[in-house]
């Protein structure tokens, strides 16, 4: 989970690393996609701030599910 703004820093460097790697992420945040999200990561999951803590329990596990699929994929 990335919060796009880290402390004035963006965390798409992050997103390119840990896609680039098929490591799933999905980003948290306030921002809109079409005025701060770059081309490549306007289709990635997002949540909005402030977000229902259901919604975030039930997202990361889809990422976490998402995840072990990768590294069962990757071991074959």
């Amino acid at each position: 989970m990335l919060d796009v703004n880290l402390h004035g820093e963006r965390s798409f460097p992050l997103a390119e690393h840990l896609a680039a790697r098929h490591v799933p992420f999905l980003f948290l945040t306030g921002y809109d996609s079409a005025t701060v999200f770059p081309d490549q990561f306007r289709d990635s999951p997002r949540l909005s701030k402030p977000v229902d803590s259901k919604v975030l329990i039930e997202a990361v596990a889809r990422l976490a599910s998402a995840g072990t699929e990768a590294a069962r994929r990757s071991r074959l």
